[in-house]
């Protein structure tokens, strides 16, 4: 008795994409009818069996499902690889189409079809609201009464020295905004643009002062319940300010304490949870990145409203964005990020490889386009009875004889 060759299983998974007509910045209209008369989304279905490895690949408005050599050997003009799917003992994973062709767009987790609709925020995630990217820089659900936020703000200048000249130099100049001649005891006297003559220094502890007055942040040790930091610039030479100031080599004050360097202002201290968003200065009409530090102290049923209308908590003023588009708030100690019925989605941005749930689908947004993977409960049978068309050993199945291999669902059954 004579046995055939060995029983593969594959994975299957069916595959179903919208794309939006329009191209603005790869973005995708959630609002759109696409039964609708005229609708501007192009819908497609395929299922599919993994049995290595597969690519969703779009021309145009046209989705396609390709196995990993004709990926990598098509010459076909426009196209762009959205995902890879790839099976890994017996699991289906998902990653980022950069992995197979170089520049490939990143995919992102639609957050309203997430189970329960929401995401758990973590640190150094990346959120998509229409056209802005949001950067998570830091998740605070408890600890101690008071913490001081870790803020990154985009430095244009260099440190400015403390009492550049000398302490002794420096007597005879003056502060451009209390009139006081000198530096003081643990005040220094320092040039943080580049003013010159009369208006050249200024006391730290003044300009600090002019800053939380222009910021609107709490004195000094008193906490704060949310605010925005962001890169200053001066009113008078319209440079930016210096984000730090470096000290002379063996500064101490009277109480032993030395320091080499400071930021120039103070981070005001947040009772937590909070949670720290950076976004582009684009948003606001250039600049650095600014950082929006976000508390949910208060009753249990807090919510933070993102969006471009000035009733927000978070305001981005940008046309892609809705005017009230994403919520985040507290759910069983943790932070979550909501969708609020956004024309352009609420996103996450996709930082490692995937596994698919058996059990439940899951939408990813790659540019204009919207993937919605549901996967069977268990792996299907495929029996082949000839070498694969590269003469591999590696069973890698697509298109072909239909006689060549068995069809769990049918003709309409890729298998990869």
């Amino acid at each position: 008795m004579v046995s055939g060759p060995p029983s593969k299983t594959g994975c299957y998974v069916r595959v179903e994409s919208s794309t939006w007509a329009r191209e603005r910045g790869d973005l995708f209209d959630f609002e759109a009818d696409p039964t609708s008369e005229g609708s501007k989304i192009s819908l497609q279905e395929q299922d599919l069996m993994v049995l290595d490895s597969a690519a969703c690949v779009r021309n145009g408005a046209n989705v396609q499902l390709l196995s990993r050599d004709q990926v990598q050997t098509s010459a076909v003009v426009g196209s762009e690889h959205l995902v890879s799917l790839v099976r890994k003992d017996d699991s289906l994973w998902i990653h980022q189409g950069m992995e197979m062709v170089p520049g490939s767009l990143r995919p992102s987790l639609v957050v309203k079809d997430l189970p329960n609709g929401y995401h758990w925020l973590r640190g150094g995630e990346t959120i998509r609201l229409g056209c802005a990217r949001l950067r998570v820089r830091q998740v605070v659900t408890a600890g101690p009464a008071l913490v001081r936020p870790n803020l990154k703000v985009d430095c244009e200048a260099p440190p400015c020295l403390a009492n550049p000249e000398g302490e002794e130099a420096m007597e005879g100049k003056a502060c451009r905004i209390c009139m006081l001649e000198g530096p003081n005891e643990d005040d220094p006297l320092i040039a943080p643009c580049i003013c010159k003559g009369s208006v050249e220094y200024v006391h730290l502890a003044c300009l600090r002062e002019w800053i939380r007055v222009r910021r609107n942040l709490p004195p000094a040790g008193e906490p704060s319940d949310g605010f925005e930091y962001h890169p200053l610039k001066c009113d008078l030479c319209k440079g930016p300010y210096s984000s730090a100031v470096k000290y002379a080599p063996g500064n101490c004050s009277k109480d032993g304490s030395c320091k080499e360097c400071e930021p120039l202002a103070e981070v005001p201290l947040v009772q937590p949870p909070f949670v720290v968003l950076e976004v582009p200065g684009r948003h606001y009409g250039g600049g650095g990145r600014r950082s929006h530090v976000l508390s949910l102290v208060g009753d249990g049923d807090k919510v933070l409203k993102l969006g471009r209308a000035h009733n927000c908590h978070l305001r981005i003023p940008d046309a892609s964005i809705s005017r009230w588009h994403a919520s985040i708030r507290m759910v069983d100690g943790k932070v979550v990020l909501e969708d609020h019925e956004s024309k352009f989605g609420t996103l996450v941005e996709v930082q490692r490889p995937i596994a698919v749930d058996p059990k439940r689908a899951v939408s990813l947004q790659v540019g204009r386009t919207v993937l919605r993977l549901t996967p069977s409960e268990v792996p299907l049978p495929v029996t082949p009875t000839t070498s694969s068309p590269t003469g591999s050993t590696t069973p890698e199945f697509f298109g072909g004889d239909a006689s060549a291999r068995s069809r769990p669902r049918g003709d309409n059954v890729q298998e990869l």
